[in-house]
């Protein structure tokens, strides 16, 4: 049997009807072979017109559009060059091998009956450059087949795809252990803090020093801190603003774009999928450089068989990710990571609504950037408010976090926590701060802090990305404690060699990490203390001030100046965000805001029980619970995501 070398494409003559610039003759020649199967020649000649006015290679656009399928691309381009075709690699017997850089590259190796062979992604490159690619690799004693992306990644898979999984699940832990929450321990933390403890106790019995004073001391001096630390967020607050990336000129025309992968993330969102594929659709950007990946678990059947029921076309491919501890978001990330074909990568949850324009304007903040920009955050608003107090008060921490909080670090050159969805990065980057850590609950905010500790910022842009917040006590309770001991895994994790980093992130940023994460986990455990001895205080007359002396009698004024403060200032921020925004249903829930916080110190207390019995627990969010509101961007959202599906099916039929 001779190996297959690539034969020619057939050119077949234009009628002469049509008069044919050089580049078109040229094109029209090259996929003359889709003339048999789908197309007649006017009807390809516009198409090719149509391709280079959007910059695209006429494959990329007819297949990225959904007008045909890359399967019947592939077999059409397979016998035009005489190469054989897997249709079905899983079941050809090939054993493959799969490199990262091959997959990426668009082809891999194996074994087939001996012999060595390269089956190819026909879609890769242009028909010749497939004949040219074809006919040096056959040059070279290996057997050339071609496959369709998806036949590709399924013959990939059926040998390759367990080297793939534990990559996404231990490829950090792996290759940076001091990273991972996974292979770090709170060990010498734990002695730290018991040695403070125990040394404390001490010099109170040895000096006779009341045990009130050291424990109001103990207490006092980092609350004051925490207090400053947010108290420069407020002062900063005028100045500092999300980016209206006013620069959206500077992103290039539709034809330059750049391919962009959506990671979406689903287990047990069956509920929610139909307003998701709408609000996907939705989006400002040519469909034929979307690569939307919706990222399913293999064991969530009902998830699985709905996707399967929309039949869902290009730019939308199904990654399912073979069961493996933990089952978690990013593990499922990192996993389909390695198909992303994308220069630029966006996370989207199951119950988002972005705003349309925001990729353009995440590329628009990263042109305006520069090269050390490594993340770009949208901002989350809550559209259940209607719901119930829950959701309101959920809203006007969401409005305060990204209008005050996250815009302030900005300003304040500080580290972003970034929040889990419509945050965007250059694929480059992201690959190589090694991806998301697979056994960290909260894996958004320990990644952004890996950033900053690899050189580059984040910053957050004026594009909003709406979402549904839990209105049930139980379902809020599950996804804050996943969030509280996800913020107290990052802070032990990136504290275990203090010095390091300090020298990574300078002072600076080591006092706003130390400050804001262990603000949050300190505030969020000793609020209800704090409350309680206060109450106490006002009961009994302020007992605690007779026979103190006076740097006592200092600390404990210190700590409920502290109390005030550390109420006052964080009243006073979301009052503002809400003023700034107009939200004034949200204004009226300030007041309330010291009785949430109560709740999420239930869900911090929560948080250290499970991070000692299980400490890598992903706590489902349910969606789909409750009626989201109709807010007006929303109806413009589904409208153009309407439109756009209507002219979609149009042009499928």
């Amino acid at each position: 049997m001779a190996r297959p070398i690539a034969g020619k494409p057939r050119a077949e003559a234009a009628p002469e009807a049509l008069v044919l610039k050089p580049r078109q003759a040229s094109a029209l020649a090259e996929y003359a072979f889709l003339l048999d199967y789908h197309f007649d020649e006017p009807a390809l000649l516009d198409e090719i017109n149509r391709a280079r006015s959007a910059g695209l290679p006429l494959r990329r656009l007819l297949i990225g559009e959904g007008s045909l399928d890359a399967e019947d691309y592939v077999a059409a381009l397979a016998m035009s060059l005489d190469i054989p075709y897997f249709p079905s690699p899983a079941n050809a017997g090939l054993k493959t091998r799969l490199e990262p850089d091959h997959w990426r590259g668009g082809w891999a190796t194996g074994r087939l009956e001996g012999e060595p062979w390269i089956v190819l992604d026909g879609t890769f490159a242009s028909p010749r450059g497939i004949e040219a690619i074809a006919n040096s690799v056959a040059a070279r004693g290996f057997w050339v087949g071609l496959a369709s992306p998806a036949d590709l990644r399924l013959c990939v898979l059926a040998s390759s795809g367990p080297a793939l999984l534990r990559q996404a699940v231990s490829g950090l832990s792996r290759n940076h252990p001091g990273l991972s929450a996974r292979a770090s321990s709170g060990f010498w933390q734990a002695v730290t803090i018991a040695s403070i403890i125990g040394l404390l106790t001490s010099f109170t019995v040895i000096a006779g020093i009341s045990a009130q004073s050291v424990l109001t001391a103990l207490l006092t001096l980092p609350f004051l801190v925490v207090v400053l630390f947010r108290a420069a967020v407020l002062l900063a607050y005028p100045w500092a603003r999300p980016r209206t990336t006013r620069a959206m000129h500077s992103v290039k025309a539709s034809r330059d774009l750049p391919v962009y992968t959506l990671l979406v993330p689903l287990y047990r969102e069956a509920a929610v999928l139909p307003g998701l594929i709408e609000a996907l659709r939705a989006l400002d950007y040519p469909a034929a450089k979307l690569d939307i990946k919706l990222i399913l678990e293999s064991v969530d059947a009902e998830t699985i068989a709905a996707v399967r029921r929309l039949e869902l076309r290009p730019p939308f491919d199904v990654i399912i990710v073979p069961d493996r501890a933990p089952r978690s978001k990013p593990k499922a990330l990192n996993y389909a990571l390695n198909f992303a074909r994308g220069d630029f990568v966006c996370v989207f949850d199951a119950e988002d609504v972005p705003d349309p324009g925001q990729l353009k304007r995440a590329l628009a903040a990263f042109s305006a950037g520069g090269a050390r920009l490594g993340c770009v955050q949208g901002r989350l608003a809550i559209d259940n408010t209607g719901a119930g107090w829950l959701c309101r008060q959920f809203a006007l921490e969401y409005l305060t976090l990204f209008d005050g909080l996250l815009p302030a670090l900005d300003h304040l050159a500080l580290p972003l926590p970034l929040g889990g969805t419509s945050n965007h990065f250059p694929a480059e980057v992201l690959h190589r701060v090694g991806a998301w850590d697979a056994w960290n609950v909260t894996e958004d905010a320990d990644l952004g802090l890996r950033l900053y500790r690899s050189g580059y910022r984040c910053q957050v842009m004026a594009s909003t990305t709406w979402e549904e917040a839990p209105h049930q006590v139980g379902n809020w309770l599950r996804q804050r404690t996943r969030w509280q001991k996800g913020w107290i895994q990052t802070y032990l994790v990136h504290n275990q060699r203090p010095w390091r980093l300090l020298r990574q992130l300078g002072l600076w940023r080591w006092f706003g990490v130390q400050a804001q994460f262990g603000g949050v986990i300190l505030s969020s455990l000793l609020y209800p203390v704090t409350l309680a001895l206060l109450a106490v205080q006002l009961a009994l007359g302020w007992p605690f001030l007779d026979g103190e002396p006076g740097s006592g009698r200092v600390m404990i004024l210190l700590a409920f100046f502290n109390l005030l403060a550390g109420l006052g200032v964080p009243l006073a921020h979301s009052a503002l965000c809400a003023l700034a925004r107009g939200r004034w249903r949200l204004l009226m829930e300030v007041p309330l805001m010291p009785i949430y916080w109560l709740l999420i110190s239930l869900a911090a207390y929560r948080a250290l029980v499970q991070l000692a019995r299980d400490p890598f627990l992903w706590e489902k969010t349910e969606h789909g619970k409750s009626r989201r509101t109709a807010h007006p961007r929303m109806q413009r959202h589904r409208a153009a995501a309407a439109a756009k599906s209507n002219s979609q099916s149009i042009l499928h039929s």
